[in-house]
């Protein structure tokens, strides 16, 4: 997948916003020990990742984007902030979220919509590679439909997790996770494992 190298100063986002139609897909916490590096230089606390279509070839492809950076773009686009994910406790020393920031997504959410839409936080904060474009999608409906549990979406992101490097399951890469960062929320994905037994038992459950 093709990864903006560039999107520093006025001009550079000016003309990222003639070439591609841009989104943002999420709002993350940058954990201590991780280094990623955005559109406008490396990351430092939160971070957006956005989907971008060519206007001309349709081609998709997704970048990071540091906060102030970020704000910028949406601004420019004029779409409204996103709720920020913060994967550590709110109360954790480490925690560079902004005070009193919700760490939830929505109360409307059916609860395994919930589980569905932190697991889709967790791999993009565990993995050094930015997250399909199909992704988008997944959140978007998810949202749209809250009370309505998302059975394609928790299927297409359990065969995501096959991609992980180490082969391991959700819950091992929460641990992994946790061990590097003892203040880390603790998450657990019960609703999507019995998703899987019951609506598609043939498949390897990875969650």
């Amino acid at each position: 997948m093709k990864e903006f190298i560039n999107c520093y100063g006025d001009e550079n986002k000016k003309k990222l916003i003639e070439d591609y139609l841009i989104s943002p897909v999420l709002y993350l916490g940058l954990l201590p020990n991780q280094s990623k590096n955005g559109c406008c230089g490396k990351l430092t606390t939160n971070y957006y990742i956005f989907n971008a279509i060519n206007k001309k070839t349709k081609e998709e492809t997704s970048f990071y984007a540091g906060k102030h950076c970020a704000e910028e773009i949406l601004r420019l686009i004029q779409k409204p902030k996103l709720e920020l994910f913060n994967p550590l406790s709110i109360n954790s020393s480490k925690n560079q979220s902004n005070k009193g920031q919700s760490i939830t997504i929505s109360d409307n959410l059916d609860p395994t919509n919930n589980e569905l839409i932190n697991a889709i936080n967790i791999i993009s904060v565990a993995w050094s590679s930015i997250p399909p474009v199909f992704t988008l999608k997944i959140i978007e409906y998810t949202l749209s439909n809250p009370r309505h549990i998302n059975y394609r979406g928790v299927e297409w992101v359990n065969k995501s997790i096959t991609r992980d490097y180490k082969n391991r399951t959700l819950t091992q890469i929460v641990q992994d996770l946790k061990d590097e960062n003892s203040d880390l929320r603790n998450f657990t994905f019960e609703r999507l494992k019995q998703v899987m037994s019951e609506k598609f038992p043939k498949e390897n459950n990875r969650f």
